[in-house]
């Protein structure tokens, strides 16, 4: 019996491909995003806070929450990069 082809899902416009946003407790007025084949980062939660993203460091995985990236927006999240527009070598 042949398979069926099942679409892949489409990923959110602009995020960087694959990524995942997060909430802690402990960080509470920042967001974490996890961008594959980059790693963990850590950005503000204000206007355009993405640009002020750094390596996020000894993070807790249990504590963390997965949100949906519509709620960052303000931040930049969604604005259009690909994993080479981060300023790191992946």
């Amino acid at each position: 019996m042949p398979l069926i082809p099942v679409p892949k899902r489409k990923r959110a416009a602009g995020r960087p491909d694959g990524a995942r946003l997060y909430r802690s407790e402990m960080h509470a007025h920042q967001w974490i995003a996890f961008v594959p084949n980059v790693g963990w980062w850590i950005f503000p939660d204000e206007v355009n806070g993405w640009s002020d993203r750094r390596v996020a460091i000894s993070l807790d995985r249990g504590l963390l929450r997965p949100v949906g990236a519509r709620r960052a927006a303000h931040t930049g999240f969604r604005t259009r990069r690909r994993v080479r527009d981060l300023g790191v070598c992946a």
